[in-house]
């Protein structure tokens, strides 16, 4: 299952990101546009804070929505 997020500003950095306290999500992303891919599913809208590790400073990406396919 995919998960599709828009970020805001364009960087790169790979970190494993703990959602809920319980599902652990790898993400990677290049430009403004992250996938997000797993096992799991995520069912509601919600903010989350991500840390860049290559610029040391947090950012907020907006989870949209569960996307099945591409677009």
């Amino acid at each position: 299952m995919a998960f599709r997020l828009i970020t805001e500003g364009h960087f790169y950095f790979q970190l494993h990101l703990k959602i809920s306290s319980v599902t652990m999500f790898t993400v990677q992303s290049v430009g403004s546009i992250n996938e997000m891919n797993t096992m799991n599913t995520m069912n509601t809208y919600e903010r989350v804070n991500i840390v860049n590790m290559c610029e040391h400073k947090q950012i907020h990406i907006y989870k949209l929505k569960r996307v099945y396919g591409l677009g």
